[in-house]
């Protein structure tokens, strides 16, 4: 498609699922597009699992701007894309967050994002927000040339009406993230493996290997 496979933007949402779907290559230069989009309002009950986002423009799997409960992004492929694998903003209760089992690679700046999430802390049950048991790699060397990530919880400017002042309670649990480096030349910043922000975050039984920064707090 010349922009998005999936996009749903401007209105509130309830129950989406997308299971088993191929949402690849879509967007051209110059109009860089995503495997699927989710943008706007708030959103309730998303799950994405078991598909292929390969090689779209922009972002393979990108729940935007506004707020989400009741999200499942597990045991999806999500390799080449342009700048992020997976991208969620505004994760938050009272349902539950999970980011599991998906194997993402050679993402073009993010494996996996969450930005400004309002999670509770715990591993499981309402208001968690959790990513875990995945395999996020970089295997060819960097294509952008400032810090990027295999996965990152941080601050972006929030809609106050929608988003917590500060990424708060995220559990980054049992994946394996290797391979971020910087760029061979005209680098800026560095690869990192996991990278949090805010508060009450927990990073834990994470393997972290054949990064230029292994696991970075700021």
């Amino acid at each position: 498609n010349s922009r998005h496979g999936f996009w749903s933007q401007a209105f509130d949402l309830t129950g989406l699922t997308l299971r088993r779907v191929n949402a690849s290559s879509n967007g051209t230069a110059g109009n860089a597009g995503r495997g699927l989009w989710v943008i706007n309002g708030t959103k309730n009950g998303i799950t994405v699992e078991d598909g292929t986002f390969r090689n779209n423009g922009l972002v393979g799997i990108d729940i935007s701007d506004g707020s989400v409960t009741n999200l499942a992004i597990t045991g999806n492929t999500v390799e080449g894309n342009g700048d992020s694998g997976i991208g969620v903003l505004g994760a938050q209760g009272p349902g539950t967050t999970l980011v599991s089992g998906n194997t993402v690679t050679n993402n073009g700046r993010f494996g996996i994002e969450i930005k400004n999430p309002n999670g509770s802390g715990a591993t499981s049950g309402p208001g968690s927000v959790v990513v875990s048991n995945n395999t996020v790699s970089r295997t060819s060397d960097a294509t952008r040339a400032e810090d990027h990530a295999g996965i990152a919880v941080f601050k972006r400017a929030p809609d106050p009406s929608h988003n917590a002042a500060q990424p708060t309670g995220v559990v980054v649990s049992g994946n394996t993230v290797s391979g971020y480096h910087r760029m061979p030349s005209g680098s800026t910043g560095d690869g990192i493996g996991i990278v949090v922000e805010g508060l009450n975050q927990t990073v834990q039984r994470n393997t972290v290997t054949g990064n230029d920064v292994g696991i970075q707090v700021q």
